[in-house]
């Protein structure tokens, strides 16, 4: 009886009642690959701030890592199949290197659309030029 819960007596169970112990499955499941396994302090707290919201709201919020796997679409695929397994009824995909705001996601979350995408701003590799392209008048 690995899986299952015993009810204490006298809280509306009778005695000896047994019942599945399964953890509710998450209405909104996050998913992150994460090549290094740390993501960034920005994720924890956007993260954290987005479940107790959620919660607040009745909304149960999971998350979900692929750590290590340098293959994006296998790591994507592997959180798909856990989603899957969970019984995740949403799901997001965000980076490891990502904040984001937990009133956007709670929007993009109660849309009525079957596919909902947020944009993300674009990582900058160099930071652009600031050179004056016109020279100053004497």
């Amino acid at each position: 009886m690995a899986d299952t819960l015993k009810l204490v007596p006298g809280v509306g169970v009778a005695d000896g009642a047994v019942q599945a112990a399964l953890p509710p499955a998450p209405a909104v499941l996050v998913c992150t690959p994460s090549l290094s396994g740390t993501p960034c302090i920005e994720y924890q707290v956007s993260l954290m701030e987005t479940i107790t919201r959620c919660l607040q709201m009745g909304i149960v919020v999971d998350a979900a890592f692929v750590r290590g796997d340098c293959f994006i679409g296998k790591a994507r695929n592997n959180l798909i199949m856990q989603a899957r397994n969970r019984r995740a009824e949403n799901i997001f995909f965000i980076d490891d290197d990502e904040g984001w705001n937990s009133d956007a996601f709670i929007r993009m979350l109660l849309d009525p659309h079957e596919i909902v995408a947020g944009a993300v701003r674009r990582r900058w590799t160099r930071l652009p030029s600031t050179t004056a392209t016109s020279s100053p008048t004497p």
